[in-house]
């Protein structure tokens, strides 16, 4: 995953979290070969002290062939499926803008 990407991933993950609810939610990134998951992070629903959950958002993968990323969702069983609403792109910021819009709701419900 070109370097680029991964900090403009990160900065949009940082835009996304707010400040007064960092004690209940976050927005973070998993970096993993040619991919890069977006996730929503959330502490024990009981308030005790522990691991907070990750549940994935969007994953964006890199094809260094093409150097296009597609964008995917996970469906209710966390399998990604090829987000079809817009085609690979070269340019990162189109994908980051569709997950952030999500026209039709596979992303953040």
């Amino acid at each position: 995953m070109p370097d680029v990407a991964v900090g403009k991933v990160r900065r949009f993950c940082e835009a996304q979290n707010r400040h007064d609810l960092a004690d209940k939610l976050r927005n973070d990134f998993d970096v993993r070969g040619r991919s890069i998951t977006i996730v929503e992070c959330r502490p024990p629903w009981d308030g005790s002290p522990g691991e907070w959950t990750r549940t994935p958002i969007a994953q964006i993968r890199y094809d260094a062939e093409t150097g296009r990323y597609a964008v995917y969702w996970a469906d209710r069983n966390d399998r990604w499926r090829r987000y079809e609403e817009i085609e690979p792109t070269v340019d990162i910021e189109v994908v980051l803008r569709e997950i952030d819009e999500d026209p039709i709701c596979v992303f953040w419900g």
